[in-house]
């Protein structure tokens, strides 16, 4: 997807007043904050959908910490060739089930950084009780360790 970020910063006169007040101590800067963040967070989502909409089936999309696919499915549904990478292996267990019979979508087992290396994949004890969300919130912890994988794929 094309990188515009300036539509998604403050640019009216509410919001650049939110972002300066974001910045203030206590409960003021708290609710500007979250009143900023409501408002970014829709104009990105618009955003999104309009870079979705754009996309061919000729095109192809890396799905980084693809998690059970919602994203994977939506890319793979307007034809578009997925390269879905997702590190945690019951994650990516249901994620293998859901698309075992995409031509178009190809798994990947792993995490992707920018170098490489290896990483501990620590996740939280809500994760077992819910997946679909607690899987969003897994964190990496990078080693000085040099794994044995390309291109910075851990």
């Amino acid at each position: 997807m094309r990188q515009e970020n300036n539509d998604i910063c403050p640019t009216t006169l509410a919001e650049r007043a939110l972002d300066r007040l974001s910045n203030l101590p206590g409960e003021i800067g708290y609710v500007a904050y979250r009143k900023l963040k409501k408002r970014l967070q829709a104009k990105a989502e618009l955003r999104f959908q309009r870079e979705v909409n754009s996309l061919l089936a000729s095109d192809l999309v890396l799905d980084l910490g693809a998690n059970i696919g919602d994203l994977t499915e939506l890319f793979a549904v307007k034809g578009c060739e997925v390269h879905a990478f997702e590190p945690e292996p019951e994650t990516f267990k249901l994620l293998k089930q859901r698309f075992e019979t995409y031509t178009n979508v190809h798994l990947h087992n792993v995490a992707v950084g920018i170098e490489e290396g290896e990483a501990e994949l620590v996740v939280p004890s809500s994760f077992r009780e819910n997946s679909r969300s607690a899987s969003k919130h897994p964190r990496s912890h990078w080693t000085d360790t040099k794994a044995q994988t390309p291109l910075g794929i851990m």
